[in-house]
C-alpha cells in the first residue's frame, strides 16, 4: 500500500502540469421521461390525424400541430387539444394569399415545423415555408426556397434558419419582421442529405442531422455570425461505440435545453427497436436514447418532438406508423448506491442466431438454460416440448454433438423424460464440468462427456437455476419464495445446509452465488430489486444490499429481474425481461453488474422475431470472448461476440489543425487505459509503451492512418504496477506522455 501510494505522489508531481484531451461524447441514463400511449392516430369519424408524421409543434395554447408528408386523409395541417379534440379551424386544407394559395392536403408536403417568436407557426412545405397565425390558422407571409426545405430553426431574436434536405447549405436566414433572407450561410463540410437543423439561442451554433446511417450530426460555431466553422460532431462516444445505429433524421430543443434527435430507420428491412431520439447535452457532449415503443406493425420512427409550455408533457410525431405518441416526465427515485457504467460491457455484439437444425428440429422451445462445456459445447434446456427432443448440445460450429437430443435420463430407480413441457428450469457447469439441469423439481447431475446421468435430487418444489460456488457446493431454491436455498454436497449430491433468506422475494427464477459462498444474490421476478445476502461464519446469511437505484434515482431493473450467470470478467449478467408483457420490450436483454465496484451496464437483445426476445441466461465459451444467450420469447440462441480484446483503434470524424498526443484516461488505471491523439494528415504513426528503465513494453500502432482524432486501449494486465511511458512517432516528431498503472 506505501508504495502504491509513492508511486501516485510520483505520478502526481510529475504530471499536475499536462492537459488532458476530451473530444468524445459520454453516455447518461435518463432522459427521465416516460411513454404514456398514443395521443392521436385517427378521429371518431374515421379520418386520420397523421399521414407519414413529419412535424410538430405545440402553441401557446398547448394546441398540438401537426403535419403530415402524405395526403392521407387527413385534410391537411391537423391541429389538436390538449384534450385531444380538433380545434374549430383544424383541418387546414390550404393557406390562401394574394399571389397564391398553397394546398396543404396532397401529397409529398409537410417537411418540418417549429415556432417563431411571437407564437406563430412555421411551417416547411416542400420548398416554401410559410408562416400561419397561431389564432386562426390564416397565412401571414411565405418564402419560397431553393430547393425541398429542412424543418426550420429559430433563434432567440427571432432569426429563422432554414436550409435544403438535399446538400443542407447553404443555410438561409430569414428576417423574423419581413421573411426576406438576410444571410446565407456556407456549411463546409456539410451533410449530404438531412431533414432537420437547429440553432443554439444564441445564433452561434449551427446542427445539422445526416441522413447516412451512424451518422454524424455536423456542429459548427461562429464568432462574428457570419462564418460557420465545423468545430465538433457527434458520432462516438468515449467507449468509441457509434453514437447512431440509424439516420439522423431531424431535431428539436427540449425544455432542459437538451436536443432531441430523432433517430429512425424508416426504409429498413425490419423494424428497429431502437428508433426513437438520442437526446444531446451539447455544453457537456453528455447523450442518453429515449426509444419509441414499437406498438404497432410499422417501425415507428420519429420526425420530431415538441413539448408542452410547462415542459412536462411531450408529443412525437411518427413517420412510418402515423400517429403521435405522449410522454410524460418520470419521477426519479431517491438516489441509490449504484452507478451507470456504459463501458461495463464495452465490445460485445451480438453475432448471429440459431433456432433451427438442418433437419427441421428447434434448439430452444422457451429457452430456459444454457451453458458452455469444457470442450465449448453448447447445452440448451427448454421449458416447452416443442419438437427439440429435450436437452439439445451443439458444438462449437453449429452441429448436434453426437448424443444430442438428450430425450431421457435414467437412474436405476425412475427414469427422467426431459422432452415433455414444463421441464428446464435453469443451467450451470459444476467444479467437475458436468452439467447442472433443474427439471421442474428435481436436480440432474448429468456427464459432461456422454449426457449420461450421474445423480439427482428432489427438491420441495419448482426449483430455480443452480449455482455453484469454488469449492463446488451447489446451491439452489425454489421459483416461489426462493428460501431456504439447499446446499449440497458436491460429491454425495446430499443437502449439507439450508438456508434462509429474510427477506426473500417472493417469486425468482435464478440465483448466484460469489466464488467464496460468501455472497448469495437472488433474482426477483417483481421488477427488482435484485437481493444480496452476505455471511461471515456460512450459516447466516444476511440481506446487506439490493440492486434497485443508482446515484441519478434511474431504477436499475425496469422490468423482471429473471435469472443470472457470471461472465468472464466477474460481472453478473442479470436476465432482464418483460416476456408477459401485451408488447414487445426493447429494454429486454441484461443487467451488467460489477458487484465490487456497484457499477452496472445494459446489453439489449436484438427484437428480430416477432416475439419480445426476452432471455433467459448467458453462458460463455473457454476463452471468454463468445457468449451464447437463450430466449424464452424468440425460442433461439444468439451467438454474442467480443470485438475489444486488449487494443482497439477508433477514429472521429473531425479534422484536427495539429498533431497531439493526449493524456491517457482514466489515470492512474487498472488495468486498462485509453490514450487519445490526433492526426492533421495521413502518415506513419508508431505508438509505443516503455517502462520507467526504457525497456519497449509494447506497439500499440505500427501503420499508416489517416487524418482525425483517434484512440487506442493499453492494456495493462501482466504489468507491474508504477510509471510507464507511451511514445508516439509521427511526421518526423516524437511525443512522449506519462501514465500510472496502480493495482
Amino acid at each position: 500500500m506505501q508504495k502504491a501510494k509513492l508511486l501516485l505522489l510520483l505520478f502526481l508531481t510529475i504530471s499536475l502540469a499536462v492537459p488532458a484531451m476530451s473530444h468524445a461524447w459520454v453516455k447518461e441514463r435518463g432522459p427521465a421521461w416516460q411513454y404514456e400511449g398514443v395521443f392521436a392516430d385517427s378521429a371518431a369519424t374515421g379520418e386520420k390525424y397523421v399521414s407519414g408524421g413529419h412535424g410538430i409543434v405545440v402553441d401557446k395554447y398547448d394546441r398540438v400541430w401537426i403535419g403530415s408528408y402524405y395526403a392521407g386523409n387527413t385534410g391537411g395541417i391537423i391541429v389538436l387539444n390538449p384534450d385531444g379534440t380538433p380545434t374549430d379551424f383544424s383541418p387546414i386544407d390550404s393557406i390562401a394569399f394574394a399571389d397564391t394559395t398553397f394546398n396543404l392536403a396532397k401529397t409529398n408536403g409537410c417537411r418540418g415545423m417549429n415556432v417563431d417568436k411571437d407564437g406563430n407557426i412555421l411551417y416547411a412545405n416542400k420548398s416554401t415555408l410559410i408562416k400561419i397565425d397561431v389564432e386562426t390558422g390564416q397565412g401571414l407571409a411565405y418564402w419560397v426556397g431553393p430547393g425541398s426545405l429542412t424543418k426550420p430553426a429559430v433563434d432567440s431574436e427571432g432569426y429563422i434558419y432554414v436550409g435544403k434536405v438535399v446538400g443542407v447549405g447553404p443555410i438561409s436566414v430569414l428576417d423574423p419582421a419581413t421573411f426576406d433572407v438576410t444571410q446565407e450561410i456556407t456549411l463546409e463540410p456539410a451533410a449530404g442529405y438531412t431533414r432537420g437543423i437547429e440553432v443554439a439561442p444564441d445564433g452561434k451554433t449551427l446542427i445539422a442531422g445526416n441522413l447516412s446511417a451512424g451518422g454524424p450530426v455536423y456542429i459548427y460555431t461562429t464568432d462574428d455570425y457570419v462564418t460557420y466553422t465545423m468545430t465538433d460532431s457527434l458520432y462516438l462516444d468515449d467507449y468509441g461505440q457509434n453514437i447512431f445505429k440509424f439516420q439522423c433524421v431531424t431535431m428539436d430543443w427540449g425544455p432542459d435545453g437538451k436536443l432531441w434527435i430523432s433517430h429512425d430507420d424508416s426504409y429498413g428491412a425490419s423494424g428497429r427497436y431502437e428508433n426513437g431520439f438520442v437526446v444531446v447535452d451539447i455544453n457537456t457532449k453528455k447523450y442518453s436514447y429515449f426509444f419509441v415503443p414499437m406498438d404497432s406493425t410499422e417501425y415507428n420512427g420519429p420526425r420530431g418532438i415538441a413539448f408542452t409550455n410547462d415542459g412536462n408533457t411531450g408529443y412525437f410525431v411518427s413517420f412510418t406508423a402515423s400517429r403521435v405518441g405522449k410522454i410524460t416526465r418520470a419521477e426519479l427515485m431517491e438516489p441509490g448506491e449504484w452507478v451507470y457504467d456504459d463501458g461495463l460491457n464495452v465490445g460485445w455484439s451480438v453475432d448471429s442466431y440459431i433456432d433451427s437444425l438442418e433437419t427441421g428440429d428447434k434448439v430452444a422451445s422457451g429457452g430456459h438454460g444454457i451453458v458452455v462445456d469444457k470442450y465449448d459445447r453448447i447445452w440448451i434446456g427448454s421449458y416447452y416440448a416443442g419438437n427439440t427432443g429435450g436437452i439439445v448440445v451443439l458444438n462449437p460450429d453449429g452441429t448436434p454433438a453426437d448424443f444430442s437430443p438428450i430425450s431421457t435420463v435414467a437412474f436405476t430407480d425412475t427414469t427422467f423424460d426431459l422432452a415433455k413441457t414444463n421441464g428446464c428450469r435453469g443451467m450451470n457447469v459444476d467444479k467437475d464440468g458436468n452439467i447442472l439441469y433443474a427439471n421442474k423439481s428435481t436436480l440432474i447431475r448429468l456427464n459432461v462427456e456422454n449426457g449420461e446421468g450421474l445423480n439427482y435430487w428432489v427438491g420441495p418444489g419448482s426449483l430455480t437455476k443452480p449455482a455453484v460456488d469454488a469449492e463446488g457446493y451447489i446451491y439452489i431454491g425454489k421459483v416461489v419464495g426462493v428460501g431456504p436455498i439447499s446446499v449440497l454436497d458436491p460429491a454425495t449430491f446430499d443437502v449439507t445446509q439450508e438456508i434462509t433468506l429474510d427477506p426473500a422475494p417472493g417469486y425468482t427464477r435464478g440465483i448466484e452465488v460469489t466464488p467464496d459462498g460468501k455472497t448469495i444474490i437472488s433474482a426477483n421476478l417483481s421488477g427488482g430489486p435484485a437481493y444480496v445476502y452476505t455471511t461471515e461464519d456460512y450459516v447466516t446469511y444476511t440481506y446487506t444490499d439490493s440492486i434497485l437505484v443508482d446515484t441519478g434515482g434511474y431504477p436499475v431493473f425496469k422490468y423482471q429481474v429473471v435469472t443470472m450467470d457470471w461472465g468472464p470478467d466477474g460481472n453478473l449478467w442479470i436476465s432482464h425481461d418483460d416476456s408477459y408483457a401485451a408488447t414487445g420490450r426493447h429494454d429486454n436483454g441484461f443487467v451488467v453488474v460489477n458487484m465490487e465496484t456497484k457499477h452496472y451496464d445494459y446489453f439489449n437483445m436484438p427484437e428480430d422475431s416477432t416475439e419480445y426476445n426476452g432471455p433467459r441466461g448467458i453462458a460463455f465459451n473457454s476463452t471468454g470472448d463468445v457468449g451464447y444467450a437463450v430466449s424464452f420469447t424468440a425460442s433461439r440462441v444468439y451467438k454474442l461476440i467480443r470485438t475489444r480484446a486488449g487494443i482497439q483503434v477508433k477514429d472521429f470524424v473531425e479534422l484536427p489543425t495539429a498533431y497531439i498526443l493526449g493524456q491517457n484516461y482514466p489515470n492512474p488505471f487498472n488495468p486498462t487505459t485509453t490514450i487519445p491523439f490526433s492526426l492533421q494528415k495521413s502518415g506513419n504513426v508508431e505508438l509505443k509503451v516503455y517502462d520507467i528503465l526504457g525497456r519497449e513494453v509494447m506497439t500499440l500502432i505500427d501503420r499508416r492512418m489517416q487524418p482525425g482524432y483517434h484512440k487506442v486501449t493499453f492494456d495493462g494486465n501482466g504489468l507491474a504496477s508504477g510509471v510507464y511511458h507511451y511514445r508516439l512517432k509521427f511526421d518526423g516528431q516524437v511525443y512522449t506522455k506519462r501514465m500510472l498503472l496502480l493495482k
